[in-house]
Formats: structure tokens, C-alpha cells, sequence
């Protein structure tokens, strides 16, 4: 049974139309810079140093020197819409529970930029971090960001870059950028945050002249020849959950795959102010800390 919160955040959600304003966020997005570095309070709490790489801002927070784990973050928003308080407040909390080092990235956005140019810096942000490290890599993201994060790990098993990551932790992620899987009904209607019709508009704005089912737009199409180990959270109230059960049966005999599936729960569910946002976070912490 799900927590009164989370009943109140969905009823509030629908009761606002949320999948309205996630359209016009999606598909005509802002181009603010409150959210491109992390909020004064993590600045206070953690060593912070911001640096460029092919003209966007990469962060990188330490709670501890010489952490032995090193998290590169990729944000969510249907690869349109910049990165939010909420995705900070998860790195600080990653922070503040654990020794680590993370690089937030803020990639290239759609529609202005398209899958290659977002692929191209993923991988020299990935590059400049990690060139001759020797830290346990761990690619992590949610939503689209959660996508990026596979694709980015098959790019780097594809052009054998190294070091290689070793884990990756995708939260409601966004796999298949084509939505052209056939949607159940009821996926479609319990979610109230987004919609199969705008989430492929989006996922043709990223791809531009790629075909959507190319791997590094929607890698459930890529290779999984790679070793890492991998995290996938998803809610059976989140439209997405659909391809998160297509991956989970790919790796479903090779033991490399966690699979945590939460009754109710809508997309991006371990952003919200809910008791089960918390219960997702430990987990969280519990399997980087493995």
C-alpha cells in the first residue's frame, strides 16, 4: 500500500494536469541558468569545481578526498529541459551519506542540439574525468538521463575507452526514444506526468536526422556486451515502466541486473517528498555502496 504522501502528491498531480505542463516544458523549453551549478547550500557543505567541456558546464562535488567511488549524473527532462532542484537535492543526498565524488553534466539540449552533439560531450566530459583513474565509475541518471547513461556505456564498450564504468543505477529511465513499442492502455492512463504522444515528439527532436532506434538515442537497441553491474528503479504508475520490463528481460539469466519495482509509483518518483522516495534513496545507497 503507498504512503498517504505519495496518494496526496499523485491526486494533486492530476488534479493540476501535470502532463500539460510537462508538454510546453518538453517541447518549448526555457533556457534558464539557475539549476547549471548546484544551489548556494551545497556549495557550503561540499567542495565544488566547475569547469567546461566542449562549451557546457560539467560540476563536480566531493564529500570526501580520494573517494574511492566516482558517480558521473545525468539529469532528466526528455533531453529538452534543464536539470532542477530536485536532481541536486538528490546528489547532495548522495553526498552527504557517503564518501564520493560526482560530476553533474549538463549535456546538449534539444531541440537546438541533437543525440550526436549530447553523445559527443557525454563522452569528453567522460574522458576529462576519468582518463587514468582508478575509482569504481558508476554512470547514473533518471529519465532521459538514465538513457544517456546506458548509451553513454555502450559508446564507451563500442570505441573500448578506459577505464570502464563498473556499475549503472537508472532511475525511471527512458530507453527507447521511438515509443513505438505498443503501450497497455492502463500504463497509459495511470500516468499523469507524462504521455506517449509527447515523449515521441521529444525523442524525434533528439534524434534529428538518426533513426530513433539508433543505440545511442534509445539504447534498448544497443549491445550489452559490457560488464558493468546495473540498478534500474521504475513505478508501475510511470508510462515508461513498460521498457524498463523489456530490459529486465534482456539481462534476465545474467545476474548483472537489480531490478526494483515500486506498486504505484509514478515517473521519477524518488524526487518527490515522499516515504517512498526515502525507501528508494537507501536503496540507492545501498547498492553504490556494494
Amino acid at each position: 500500500m503507498i504512503s498517504r504522501e505519495a496518494k496526496m502528491v499523485e491526486k494533486t498531480i492530476r488534479s493540476i494536469g501535470v502532463n500539460n505542463f510537462t508538454r510546453k516544458i518538453v517541447l518549448t523549453p526555457l533556457r534558464l541558468s539557475k539549476y547549471l551549478e548546484p544551489p548556494k547550500s551545497i556549495f557550503k557543505k561540499h567542495e565544488v569545481q566547475v569547469y567546461e567541456v566542449l562549451g557546457r558546464k560539467c560540476v563536480n562535488v566531493k564529500s570526501a578526498q580520494n573517494a574511492a567511488k566516482h558517480i558521473m549524473y545525468f539529469h532528466g527532462g526528455a533531453y529538452s529541459a534543464q536539470a532542477t532542484k530536485p536532481h541536486w537535492s538528490l546528489v547532495d543526498y548522495m553526498l552527504t551519506n557517503a564518501p564520493l565524488e560526482v560530476t553533474f553534466v549538463n549535456y546538449p539540449l534539444a531541440p537546438e542540439h541533437k543525440c550526436p552533439e549530447t553523445i559527443e560531450m557525454a563522452k569528453a566530459a567522460y574522458k576529462e574525468a576519468f582518463t587514468g583513474s582508478n575509482q569504481e565509475i558508476i554512470l547514473m541518471g533518471d529519465s532521459a538521463g538514465g538513457g544517456l547513461a546506458m548509451a553513454i556505456a555502450q559508446v564507451i564498450e563500442k570505441e573500448d575507452i578506459m577505464p570502464k564504468p563498473a556499475k549503472i543505477v537508472m532511475l525511471s529511465p527512458w530507453l527507447d526514444v521511438s515509443m513505438d513499442d505498443e503501450l497497455p492502455q492502463a500504463l497509459a492512463e495511470s500516468d499523469p506526468v507524462l504521455d506517449n504522444e509527447t515523449l515521441k515528439e521529444a525523442g524525434e527532436n533528439y534524434a534529428g536526422d538518426m533513426d530513433t532506434k539508433d543505440f545511442r538515442c534509445s539504447p534498448i537497441y544497443g549491445e550489452f556486451s559490457g560488464e558493468w553491474q546495473m540498478a534500474l528503479f521504475t513505478g508501475t504508475h510511470d508510462i515508461l515502466n513498460y521498457q524498463s520490463n523489456k530490459l529486465k528481460e534482456i539481462y534476465k539469466d545474467s545476474g548483472r541486473l537489480t531490478f526494483y519495482e515500486y506498486e504505484d509509483m509514478l515517473h521519477v518518483w524518488m524526487l518527490f517528498p515522499i516515504p517512498e522516495a526515502k525507501d528508494a534513496k537507501e536503496q540507492i545507497m545501498e547498492y553504490i555502496g556494494k
